[in-house]
Order: C-alpha cells, then structure tokens, then sequence
C-alpha cells in the first residue's frame, strides 16, 4: 500500500452530530463550535456559507464542506446579521445569549423555525480528530467548498433521519 491509498483507504468518518435545519427565508447562524470538519447537504432551498478565507453559494443538491475549527456563517442572505450563535458542545443561543434547545426543536435531529423549512439542510460535525481523521482534516483547503451530489441528498438524508452518520 502506497501513501495515497493508505491516505484514501485510512481515514474513516464516525461520530458525527447530525442535525437537519428547517428553516423559513431572512435567517443567518454564525458557527463558533470548533468542530474540526463540517459537511452541509443543501436539501432544499439555499445558502451562503462564509469563513474567515471565503463565501460559498449552495442549493438543493450542493454539499457544502468547511474545515474548522474556525468560526463561520451560514445564511440565507450572506449581509444578514446572525439571528442564532452555535457554540461549543452545540449549545445554540440568540444574540441575547438566550438558550434555544427547547424551542428551536423540532423533532428528532430537526431544528429550526418552522416544521418544513424553505431551506432545509443536513448538518454532519466532527468535533475530534479521530473522528473524521487528522490527515484528511489537514489535507482539505481551508474554505468553504461547494460539491453538486443531487443524486445522493436523498440517500444522506434518509440515514441521518434514522439516527446514521454522514
């Protein structure tokens, strides 16, 4: 086994928080959790996901990747000040610093605004290395990368909603 195959056949993604986001228009969450990887399947709707290094646009279909553990964005409007803050241990709060576990819930792994959001999106966070693999975490551009995967959000998304991981 080469370095390449050990580097593609090595890393193994477990231990996700998955969570899916329904939410209505004139939304913005910034992301301070300092997870190492985040992946975001754009369902339906769309978003803009900004870092420190650059802005990516995603629609339905889009798989957004950002590689922590910096602080970003996500917002239906990128000039949209945030509505809601993630922190560490994925402790959500308002701007206020109110705690918004209970009423932002929406059902299993669901969160958000409203029970069938305009934007729905699937969130995977790997907060430890050995979760998702240093090397791969180490490997990846440190920005926001937008992939189309139309044909597999369906699959994704059906997995998280029975308790899977990305």
């Amino acid at each position: 086994m080469d370095a390449l195959e050990a580097l593609v056949e090595g890393p193994r993604a477990r231990g996700a928080f998955v969570l899916r986001l329904e939410l209505d228009s004139d939304w913005s969450i910034r992301v301070a959790d300092e997870s190492l990887l985040t992946v975001m399947p754009v369902h339906a709707g769309s978003c803009t996901v900004t870092t420190e290094w650059a802005a990516a646009h995603a629609s339905a279909g889009d798989v957004v990747v950002v590689r922590g553990p910096g602080a970003y964005s996500v917002a239906s409007d990128p000039d949209r000040p945030p509505d809601f803050i993630i922190e560490p241990k994925h402790v959500c709060i308002d701007v206020d610093g109110n705690r918004l576990v209970e009423s932002m819930r929406r059902g299993i792994r669901t969160w958000g605004t409203t029970a069938e959001g305009v934007d729905r999106i699937l969130v995977g966070t790997y907060a430890r290395p050995l979760e998702v693999g240093r090397l791969l975490v180490e490997l990846l551009p440190r920005n926001a990368e937008v992939t189309q995967a139309k044909d597999r959000i369906q699959s994704v998304e059906s997995g998280a909603a029975r308790g899977g991981t990305l």
